[in-house]
């Protein structure tokens, strides 16, 4: 019984370093650096600095069929700057950057795109930020935007604003938290919004770098949760009532903790006292699992373990980075929308070259190479064998 333990240990060691391969279906790969990455059913989209995709020219944006791996030849929005943040609501795509024109219209810094043709930008919406946009995500009805913008949706509007999806994308009229330095990253939990950046107040309090917004209303920072980390939060995740924050940090909730946190999402904002992955650089970006968070940034070390620049941690003890599970990049992942996951694949963006050029995708379509078939076949061929063996074994006779 021993054995046949030991040789199904020895499968799963396998599979698991064949799902932790980069997927070599994506060969059109953009020549220069990518900060955002989002996904539907059918299409993967990225954006950035990059003018190419392989060999197709491709301004800022581009898309590229999850099952294939290759690259849309028809949507080409075509943008003439930098794409910061890409967010996605059915078949309309919302991006945000430095751009002034893109999908064949003029629109600056933010725009909503058609899924469907080339991608022109929709008609009528054109909220028209006066600077640049860094975070979008949708909730219901409304869009929520960071940036370090002043006006939006013909409204003031310092860093923050709710936006109608409808129309022209006009301002809420009484939604305005009001930050005094821009907004960075954001998520949306029911009526609660998770924002980071460099402001020091936000929805009519004091908030170093973090605070929890309502929804509603005029978007009131809530009186109690204020974790008050040292310096700026990059990217957030929330998974039931547990907020994981990355960014720039040593300090928050009053407890050490370098550079990633895991925090309640209620009352005061506790920092769990338990899980502490501990980096010892800038974490930019986090993505989660059931069971585990991805992780990217500028560090070299994590989860007490050495790990260039991307690590898998255990969402459960301390946190530690999975052993068994590691890609080293050559680079940084640099920005704050830079990682996805979704059904066992990881979507990832960044400053790297190695072992992809700006954009990797893992744990789809990893072919084995014929030596690890060959231990595939080995390992199946004598777990068969032990199992055989065993269940022919005569039952020693009592006596």
């Amino acid at each position: 019984m021993k054995k046949i333990l030991l040789l199904i240990s020895i499968l799963l060691s396998v599979s698991s370093a064949f799902s932790q391969v980069p997927n070599s279906s994506f060969v059109d790969l953009p020549n220069s650096q990518v900060y955002a990455v989002a996904i539907d059913p059918t299409y993967v989209y990225i954006g950035g600095q990059f003018t190419q995709c392989g060999a197709t020219t491709r301004n800022h944006i581009a898309r590229y069929y999850r099952a294939t791996g290759i690259l849309d030849p028809t949507w080409n929005p075509n943008c003439n700057d930098v794409i910061f943040a890409i967010t996605i609501d059915g078949t309309d795509i919302y991006v945000g950057g430095s751009f002034t024109n893109i999908g064949g219209a003029s629109r600056n810094y933010i725009a909503k795109l058609s899924s469907t043709g080339t991608g022109n930008a929709n008609a009528l919406w054109n909220p028209n930020p006066d600077a640049e946009v860094y975070g979008i995500t949708v909730n219901g009805v409304d869009v929520y935007v960071g940036g370090s913008f002043t006006v939006i949706g013909g409204l003031l509007r310092n860093y923050i604003a709710k936006l109608s999806t409808t129309g022209t994308g006009a301002a809420d009229l009484t939604w305005n938290p009001d930050a005094d330095s821009p907004v960075l990253t954001m998520t949306a939990n029911g009526t609660d919004l998770f924002v980071g950046g460099a402001f020091g107040n936000i929805g009519g309090l004091a908030r170093s770098f973090f605070a929890k917004l309502s929804t509603t209303g005029t978007g009131a920072a809530d009186v109690l949760w204020d974790p008050n980390p040292s310096n700026p939060v990059y990217s957030i995740a929330v998974k039931g009532t547990d907020v994981y924050a990355v960014g720039d940090f040593s300090v928050i909730g009053g407890l050490t903790r370098n550079f990633i946190a895991r925090l309640s999402s209620t009352g005061v904002g506790t920092v769990d006292a338990t899980w502490n992955p501990s980096a010892n650089n800038d974490v930019f970006s986090i993505a989660l699992s059931e069971t585990d968070a991805y992780v990217g940034g500028s560090f070299t070390t994590i989860g007490g373990l050495s790990r260039d620049y991307i690590a898998k941690l255990s969402l459960s003890g301390t946190g530690n980075a999975d052993p068994a599970w590691s890609v080293a990049l050559d680079n940084p992942v640099f920005y704050i929308n830079s990682m996805i996951y979704n059904s066992n694949v990881l979507y990832v963006t960044g400053q790297f070259t190695s072992p992809a050029n700006y954009f990797l995708v893992i744990g789809v379509l990893s072919v084995p190479t014929l030596g690890e078939w060959g231990m595939i076949l080995f390992g199946v061929v004598l777990l068969g064998t032990a199992m055989l063996y065993m269940s022919k074994r005569k039952p020693a006779l009592s006596v």
